[in-house]
């Protein structure tokens, strides 16, 4: 970026860090979590840009400095990542469906008055879907602190270079 910019690599980091930082507590990315758009593709395409203008720059010069070019395994990784939390979100949709219809069944017999026995068999059809959902967001969490823990360990590699 520094020689892109035609500035040394210290003023670079200066200029920069900030913005950095906050693009990594972000997930390293600016597109929607939801989004199908990986970073490797737009900075590809901002390579072709920068390098319609600057022809004495490397054709690479955005995307050679990210980790999914340094380390071809992040892209996988990342991919992977998405995957198993849309997986974990696919998994919870016909759960909450489900246990929404059932709390409104539990509802109407508790205000009309149903048998004890009626309405404890409608709690314990509950149960398992509720262990699931607990289950699932279980994984969501440890999903997330993995993610929190890589960026804290690249956040602490950058501070030490």
């Amino acid at each position: 970026m520094a020689d892109a910019a035609g500035i040394s690599k210290q003023a670079a980091h200066e200029r920069w860090a900030p913005d950095v930082t906050t693009w990594a507590r972000v997930g390293r990315t600016v597109f929607p979590p939801d989004s199908v758009q990986m970073a490797l593709e737009a900075a590809r395409r901002l390579d072709q840009v920068h390098a319609s203008r600057r022809l004495d720059h490397p054709a690479d010069a955005v995307s050679s400095c990210l980790d999914a070019v340094r380390f071809p395994g992040a892209v996988a990784a990342e991919a992977a990542r998405r995957e198993r939390a849309a997986a974990l979100h696919a998994r919870l949709e016909p759960l909450d469906a489900w246990l929404s219809g059932s709390y409104d069944e539990w509802r109407l017999l508790t205000e009309g008055g149903a048998r004890p026995e009626t309405r404890a068999a409608v709690l314990t059809r509950q149960a398992a879907p509720e262990e699931e959902i607990a289950a699932v967001y279980e994984e969501l969490t440890a999903a997330d602190r993995e993610y929190a823990e890589l960026l804290a360990a690249k956040a602490q590699a950058g501070r030490r270079r």
